[in-house]
């Protein structure tokens, strides 16, 4: 073979290298802006709000079956939706807590040992020592460290906290105190997304477990000391705080926080209440099918095992059909308004129950929509509210394009929600959609006066 062909082949094959190398930079290039994008709110968020409201939920599968098939057509809802959720064929039971609603709704009196070992708590305002913005590490590395905590902080999927040996907690102060804030409100509304963003805060001790003291006689009877030993750790600095949704909603909670912790700050976080109410809806979809497992294999029919749904919500007020609109319409096509689908949605009813024993400053009402779309300007309400210090930044927050909401890049970096935030959501009709918007939008407009609040609703 002669140098001139053995000198072209060469500079073809240096030709092709470089083609290649050029080519595997840019596709690099392209891959790292669309990541970082993805990073901020700015990027490819821009895109995903371009979408209509609710565009990445896809609807639950309908059976073709005939309409008066009802019953079975809920129950294969109810296996479809599970299968597409987690991939499961059967459900074991699991344990879901059973309120006493019977103690909670209508005049029922307490008798007066009740409060007899309880004392109001007094809440005092926390001290804010100067502090720094924790230094994002990488996600396999140790627990992310809070100089002022009793705790060192873990991933959202891992619990948060990771509470100090006893001999830490003794040299820092920590103890188990009673709630100085709380999140009372509402179901579906935002509450855990928050709670979450916010034990973050280093001012903050967030007990992790909703301990639903005022919401289950068998709880509250057991004592005020027991309350406390149910909080997380927290130093003297913090303020220590729970969060039980279910607070907002009963007629007597409201006196019997009031009587423990008069002085609590209370933070009640709100979505639109059609978004509300079709979220409620799925959320008892799976919670039906975890509880009752029995029914995915039962072969009962017709009314007997309607009974047999509505039995896992026993006395909880709410009324579950095959979809979503048999749910809370009344055969007459009006809203069925004593449906709790429903009924929790009107927010401002509750509010004003509890102004009857808090001073409205004692009160935030936060719009969980709002959070949703950018949950910044929320902390630092929160921030404010409690009085404690200017930590979060815009920096700690990023939106996940894949997930399709936002996650927390500090003080650990890549943490997010867990799969379940975000279900499918059926399709609505228009007709009923319409019919929920009128319901609600004079209680919508009373709340927003009520509370000094803008909300941009759909209702």
């Amino acid at each position: 073979m002669d140098s001139t062909s053995i000198l072209s082949r060469s500079g073809i094959f240096r030709s092709r290298k470089r083609l290649f190398s050029f080519s595997l930079v840019a596709v690099t290039l392209t891959l790292g802006l669309i990541m970082l994008g993805g990073q901020r709110p700015q990027g490819l968020y821009k895109i995903h709000k371009s979408l209509e409201s609710g565009a990445r939920y896809k609807p639950i599968p309908v059976s073709p079956k005939g309409k008066n098939d009802v019953i079975n057509l809920y129950t294969e809802n109810v296996i479809t939706f599970l299968q597409n959720i987690t991939g499961a064929k059967r459900t074991s039971p699991i344990e879901v807590a059973t309120q006493d609603l019977n103690w909670l709704h209508g005049d029922v009196t307490l008798p007066e040992q009740a409060y007899s070992d309880i004392e109001p708590h007094n809440a005092s305002n926390a001290s804010y020592a100067n502090q720094t913005n924790a230094t994002a590490i990488p996600r396999k590395a140790v627990n992310e460290q809070c100089a002022k905590c009793c705790y060192s902080y873990t991933p959202i999927e891992k619990g948060i906290a990771e509470v100090f040996p006893d001999y830490a907690l003794k040299e820092k102060g920590c103890e188990k105190r009673l709630p100085d804030a709380m999140i009372f409100g509402v179901k579906k509304g935002g509450t855990t997304t928050l709670k979450n963003f916010v034990s973050y805060h280093p001012d903050i001790a967030f007990t992790p477990k909703e301990l639903k003291f005022f919401t289950s006689s068998t709880e509250f009877k057991k004592g005020l000391e027991y309350y406390r030993s149910q909080m997380t750790y927290s130093t003297p600095e913090q303020i220590s705080m729970e969060k039980t949704p279910a607070y907002y909603h009963y007629p007597k909670t409201p006196l019997l926080i009031s009587k423990t912790l008069p002085n609590v700050k209370l933070i009640i976080i709100m979505r639109d209440p059609i978004e509300r109410a079709v979220s409620d809806f799925v959320h008892l979809q799976v919670t039906i099918a975890k509880k009752c497992p029995y029914l995915l294999s039962s072969n009962a029919t017709g009314m007997e095992l309607l009974d047999l749904i509505n039995g896992c919500t026993k006395n909880s007020g709410y009324f579950m059909a095959d979809t979503f609109e048999k749910s809370i319409l009344n055969s007459d096509g009006e809203i069925k308004s004593s449906n709790q689908l429903i009924a929790k949605g009107v927010y401002v009813r509750d509010i004003r129950r509890y102004l009857k024993y808090f001073k409205k400053e004692q009160i935030l009402a936060l719009d969980g929509e709002a959070f949703i779309n950018d949950p910044y300007p929320t902390v630092k309400k929160v921030e404010s509210f409690l009085g404690i210090g200017d930590y979060f930044t815009r920096e700690h927050f990023y939106f996940d394009v894949q997930k399709g909401f936002f996650c927390l890049t500090k003080p650990i970096p890549n943490n997010c929600m867990s799969a379940s935030k975000g279900r499918p959501h059926p399709e609505i009709q228009d007709a009923v959609l319409e019919k929920l918007k009128d319901y609600y939008r004079p209680y919508n407009k009373a709340l927003a006066l009520l509370m000094g609040v803008d909300l941009q609703w759909s209702s």
